[in-house]
């Protein structure tokens, strides 16, 4: 009917069991591209385009990236488990664990970024009111 949003219909590879799969595989701390080596059916750029397409698939994708951030973050205690066995080098271990860190930051920076906010809660903080809030203190 005219005037009636028509939802976009799924390609016939974006199903529900697709879906789950992927963010399974996410949540166990490995990459859509290792999925999709695996799965040759798919390819990362298809998957990329349909995070654009699909609001739905897009939301679980995110929440899937926030569990990869948590799986890899828990393999630190591995690789100091790994380290203390002797099994890796200590300067080796630490190499790891700075990429686990980092990764890890980059995929849920507001759990494991290194950036931290005592202040301001996430909000945006007005200098300019500040500063001239100084400036009057110190003249007055």
């Amino acid at each position: 009917m005219v005037g009636e949003l028509i939802e976009k219909q799924r390609p016939e590879l974006l199903t529900d069991a697709f879906i789950e799969s992927l963010c399974d595989w996410m949540a166990e701390g490995n990459s859509v591209r290792a999925y999709c080596r695996v799965n040759t059916q798919y390819k990362p750029s298809t998957i990329c385009t349909w995070l654009n397409e699909y609001e739905d698939f897009a939301e679980q994708y995110a929440r899937a990236i926030n569990m990869r951030a948590d799986a890899k973050f828990d393999k630190i205690d591995d690789v100091i488990e790994d380290m203390r066995s002797k099994v890796v080098d200590p300067q080796m271990a630490r190499v790891e664990i700075d990429a686990i860190k980092w990764q890890a930051g980059k995929m849920s920076p507001k759990k494991y970024g290194e950036k931290v906010d005592l202040t301001s809660n996430g909000k945006e903080i007005n200098f300019a009111i500040k500063l001239d809030a100084l400036n009057d203190d110190n003249n007055g």
